[in-house]
């Protein structure tokens, strides 16, 4: 009778704590394992979104032929600039003005209703070993964006480079196909700066060069 009395004022339901510490323990591993798989996707759509130039875009790449490259020009100390920029010329005028000023030998020729040209300078640099190239240029109608790759070098560790200032950069034409020249407006286009690495496609700021 002493047993059974305390059973009833004890009123502890053994199995039915069980059942309920198991409900809220699982309730709280779904929970955790949610937000885990919020942060990992987080995570992929980060990288996904800093690796280059974006997936769901139409481009059309465009042909375009080196002009000048090289480590220095004359007219270096005309645009003072510590980081990549670039200047975009779309007229005979404008390029025959931008070549004169910074350049000792004569302009090369473009032919302007067919072309437009692009110059990417990566700055001064205190010593040899430094390059930059245009790797592929491609045209975004829906955004009306003009989009540069490039690959920039540096030297590397223990590297034995040219004492004394340079100045690299690269100058190219680009041919505006027939089914864009109604489309294609260089001179209204946006310029997007993208840097190759050996692992992704990374967006660079590029400075505009008047």
């Amino acid at each position: 009778m002493i047993g059974a009395s305390t059973e009833r004022t004890s009123g502890w339901d053994w199995p039915g704590a069980a059942a309920r510490f198991r409900a809220r323990f699982a309730i709280r591993l779904t929970v955790r394992a949610g937000f885990g798989l919020f942060a990992l996707a987080s995570l992929l759509c980060q990288w996904a979104c800093a690796s280059g130039q974006p997936s769901n875009t139409q481009q059309e790449k465009l042909a375009f032929e080196q002009v000048s490259r090289g480590d220095w020009f004359a007219g270096a100390r005309l645009d003072p600039y510590e980081t990549t920029a670039y200047r975009l010329l779309v007229d005979r005028t404008q390029w025959l003005e931008f070549w004169r000023r910074r350049f000792i030998e004569p302009a090369p020729d473009v032919a302007f209703d067919e072309d437009f040209v692009v110059s990417v300078f990566q700055g001064t640099k205190p010593t040899g070993g430094f390059g930059i190239d245009i790797l592929e240029v491609a045209f975004e109608p829906a955004g009306n964006t003009l989009h540069i790759t490039l690959d920039i070098q540096e030297p590397r560790p223990g590297q034995a480079v040219d004492l004394g200032e340079t100045s690299p950069y690269v100058i190219v034409r680009i041919r505006i196909p027939e089914d864009l020249a109604e489309t294609l407006d260089p001179g209204a286009a946006r310029m997007a700066f993208y840097q190759q690495t050996d692992s992704a496609l990374l967006p660079l700021e590029a400075v505009e060069l008047r």
